[in-house]
């Protein structure tokens, strides 16, 4: 097996694995009833603009799709490290509420302890640098 065979081998099965990685993303927030207020929805959003970047890549591995996919793919990290924020804050203001005394003398634990999974947005962040090491010297930018 020459190697530009297994570097093209290679990178369709990191597009194929950031695919199934979002459509589990989504298949958790939907189990999750993730979906009560509208910025608990960007996820399924930026799943759903991924998966149709991603699959345009492996269909037609173009120039434009290939810079789609790049740019989307940002937009999913920038997403995921919103919603670790947003996790972290919501648990540590619940903490705060609950009990003032105990968010006080620890915060960040009461916010990593939370309700809220406080690195499940991460998966977003994991799944855009999967996607983006697919991409890294792809031959549909090159020249």
């Amino acid at each position: 097996m020459s190697a530009e065979l297994l570097v093209s081998w290679f990178r369709r099965f990191l597009l194929v694995l950031a695919s199934l990685m979002c459509v589990g993303i989504v298949s958790e927030l939907w189990l999750t009833n993730h979906f009560e207020t509208p910025l608990q929805l960007i996820p399924f959003v930026l799943c759903g603009l991924a998966v149709l970047s991603l699959g345009a890549v492996l269909v037609r591995p173009q120039r434009s799709t290939v810079w789609a996919l790049r740019v989307i793919m940002v937009l999913v990290l920038c997403g995921g490290a919103v919603g670790v924020y947003e996790h972290l804050t919501g648990n540590l203001a619940f903490a705060q509420e609950v009990n003032a005394a105990a968010a006080s003398a620890a915060p960040l634990q009461a916010a990593l302890k939370g309700g809220n999974p406080p690195l499940a947005p991460g998966a977003l962040v994991v799944t855009a640098m999967v996607a983006l090491a697919a991409t890294y010297w792809h031959p549909a930018l090159a020249g």
